[in-house]
């Protein structure tokens, strides 16, 4: 089998000594070795991604996987190796490959990964030791701010080039070509993988403009194709497209499509790992209370979340831009604002200061204006709204009973 550990674990006696044993076939001994490479996130993140999503579809059906998965937590090193490309800063490159989003989805891989080990760990349930003493390494305040907390800063990126999906669209318009024609239609396992061709298929347009070439010399050579593909709205995708003397103009629309995929790729890698992100925090908060984010621990214990809700806030505060990935951006920071927002009032002992009652207040109404501006034009975030309005009567309600925020409050709503 592909994935067989070895022995199995329900083995006869005779063998049990042979099931305890580490893996020795079947690709689990691999990608123990990858993990414990410590080259692989800078030199081969494509081999290292691809690894951690086939460990993220174990936990996923743990259920099903329970002798694999025993046999990766009880390998020597597993989960302080898993957790090593955390303690990695995130270098924000301008590569023109893909290496820098598969990066980012290592990470984006190793928190979901978490994330359900904790939630399938009964509520204050005991967890693995070795996990515990990592997670609690990361929330540790020893050494500045948590980990948790410094990630914000490197995980709620979106570098999408606007003025380069701009130059897209005009250059289409001077080769007549409709540009809402040119979206390629993947399935769901195709569009997984990151680079030149992820949302439009370059090779697939070039054959439409250039019907009696092969091959443009030094457009990406080596990224390879998305394999089978089809394109949406092939009939209609040149209107009457003369090129002949514009032909120059098509290899530079070619050009230009491959970095916007470039571009769109990484985009879509940033929102993945910022959601995991939120999504490890949230679950974490919620199955492990005090484990990383304390909200009873007194003043010197609720510090860290408090940091943690005020830089969040900051983070929306500085939020621009509209599209897609600007809205998730904005929608997933607001979901983990909110979030901690609540439990804070939930179950936090101490009473919040003044300035951060302001603070937060401020922060969700920015938000709540920006969410209104882009569902305005084709995004809906209706949900969004719901739960920053939620949040605001919530933290009001929970101000309202504290003398000496109220007049700071008064001032706020007044505004």
């Amino acid at each position: 089998m592909l994935l067989d550990p070895g022995p199995s674990l329900d083995s006869s006696s005779s063998s049990k000594e042979q099931a305890a044993s580490p893996p020795n076939s079947g690709c689990l001994q691999v990608i123990l070795k990858i993990l414990a490479n410590d080259k692989m996130l800078a030199e081969h993140p494509r081999i290292l991604s691809k690894s951690l999503s086939l460990l993220q579809c174990l936990w996923k059906a743990a259920s099903d996987h329970y002798a694999a998965i025993k046999t990766l937590k009880d390998s020597p090193g597993f989960w302080r190796n898993l957790l090593k490309p955390l303690r990695v800063p995130v270098e924000h490159t301008h590569q023109r490959d893909s290496s820098h989003a598969h990066q980012l989805l290592v990470r984006a891989h190793v928190l979901g990964i978490l994330a359900l080990e904790i939630f399938y760990t009964a509520e204050r349930g005991t967890l693995d030791a070795a996990l515990k003493s990592e997670l609690e390494e990361l929330g540790s305040s020893k050494s500045g701010a948590p980990l948790v907390t410094r990630w914000l800063a490197e995980y709620a990126q979106c570098d999408f080039n606007e003025g380069l999906f701009k130059a897209l669209q005009t250059q289409a318009r001077e080769i007549d070509i409709n540009f809402h024609e040119l979206r390629v239609a993947y399935t769901q396992t195709e569009r997984i993988e990151y680079g030149a061709n992820r949302f439009y298929d370059v090779n697939v347009i070039r054959r439409k403009l250039f019907p009696q070439s092969d091959a443009i010399d030094g457009i990406f050579s080596g990224t390879g194709s998305m394999g089978p593909s089809t394109l949406a709205g092939d009939d209609e995708l040149l209107h009457n497209a003369t090129l002949g003397e514009r032909e120059e103009q098509a290899r530079e629309f070619i050009r230009t499509l491959g970095f916007v995929n470039l571009n769109f790729s990484l985009c879509d890698a940033q929102a993945s790992l910022l959601a995991m992100y939120r999504s490890f925090l949230q679950i974490t908060t919620l199955r492990q209370p005090d484990l990383i984010l304390s909200f009873s621990k007194g003043l010197a214990g609720t510090a860290a979340t408090a940091q943690m809700i005020l830089a969040l806030a900051e983070k929306l505060q500085e939020q621009t831009g509209d599209g897609y990935f600007k809205l998730n951006v904005l929608e997933n920071l607001a979901s983990l604002c909110t979030f901690l927002v609540s439990q804070w009032c939930k179950n936090a002992a101490d009473a919040p200061t003044p300035t951060f009652v302001v603070t937060i207040l401020s922060a969700l109404g920015a938000t709540m204006q920006k969410a209104l501006r882009l569902s305005s034009r084709t995004l809906q975030p209706t949900q969004l709204l719901a739960e920053l309005l939620i949040t605001q009567l919530t933290l009001l309600n929970y101000a309202k009973y504290v003398k000496r925020v109220s007049e700071c409050v008064s001032e706020c709503v007044s505004e």
